[in-house]
């Protein structure tokens, strides 16, 4: 018996060892790229933060100086910093919602088996790989332009006014461009989450002699909804920091109607050359998103439990 004891307490002091270093090799492992990480954003953000402090102004570079919370707070008193966050509320929710819906029902007619099936796939996701500037030039030069465009010539057929859709609807137009990028890569999540269904619940739905509708509210939904919040959190994440499609197409206006965070801080840094509110911009941007994304993480995390 005291043998057994003994050989026991002998035979767990390897496997201690052997834990804990294997508790230090992943460590050691992950440590590089937590370093880089670290390195490559709090770096750049800390120096965007030290930049927001300053007076600091290209058209006078000899005059920089420490300000404080000055620039914070020009920033807060500019009306166009308040209409660029609603502007960025209503461009990012728009643009993610719309191309969620329209991604649905495509990911359910590419999973249908019909001839040809893999080459229409190639041609639905091909938007997607569209540069965001190339995007803003095929629709504002070859769609909306009200003199050249392929919507108004069309409209002018059927006896339509042509209609200036850049000026007299900007937030419109950059959300349509997005979705029409956009839709694609929501199609994508959707198609893989209808392939991952099991056939056994459909089939057992057909059966109990339940109806299409039914299928699709009451089976498919519920086993979309985290395919559907994926898309949600990463279009959120991506369409925040919109600019190209802006720069391109309507230069933030007419006026302020299409001046996002991302544009209103490119223009206090190249249009005014006012580099500390350019920075104070940017950093306020920044916490927006982590607020956006936290409460939109939170969000998902508790509708998922319930």
């Amino acid at each position: 018996m005291a043998l057994k004891v003994s050989a026991l307490a002998t035979g767990a002091r390897p496997t201690r060892r052997l834990l804990g270093w294997r508790a230090r090799s992943k460590w050691s492992l992950l440590l590089p790229a937590l370093l880089f990480v670290a390195v490559m954003t709090q770096v750049p953000f800390a120096v965007a933060l030290w930049y927001s402090l300053l007076n600091w102004n290209f058209l006078n570079p000899s005059n920089i100086f420490f300000t404080g919370l000055r620039n914070y707070q020009y920033i807060f008193a500019d009306p166009t910093f308040t209409q660029a966050i609603l502007n960025t509320v209503t461009l990012t929710g728009g643009s993610v919602v719309v191309a969620i819906l329209v991604g649905l029902p495509l990911a359910f007619l590419m999973d249908l088996d019909i001839p040809g099936k893999q080459v229409l796939r190639l041609l639905m996701i091909t938007p997607f790989f569209v540069m965001s500037a190339v995007n803003a030039v095929l629709w504002k030069d070859l769609m909306f332009d009200p003199n050249f465009g392929l919507i108004d010539w069309l409209l002018k057929l059927i006896g339509v006014a042509p209609i200036d859709f850049m000026t007299q609807y900007p937030q419109q137009s950059i959300i349509f461009m997005t979705v029409w990028q956009w839709s694609p890569f929501m199609m994508l999540i959707t198609l893989a989450g209808l392939q991952s269904m099991p056939i056994e619940s459909l089939e057992a739905a057909r059966v109990d002699g339940a109806t299409k509708w039914k299928e699709f509210v009451h089976i498919m939904l519920p086993h979309l909804r985290k395919y559907l919040e994926i898309e949600l959190f990463l279009g959120i994440i991506m369409q925040i920091q919109m600019f190209g499609r802006i720069y391109i197409s309507t230069q933030g206006g007419p006026g302020n109607q299409t001046t996002n965070l991302a544009y209103y801080a490119y223009r206090q840094a190249f249009s005014q050359w006012n580099v500390g509110e350019a920075a104070g911009v940017g950093i306020l941007a920044v916490i927006v998103t982590t607020l956006m994304a936290t409460l939109l993480f939170r969000l998902i995390m508790r509708f998922s439990l319930e």
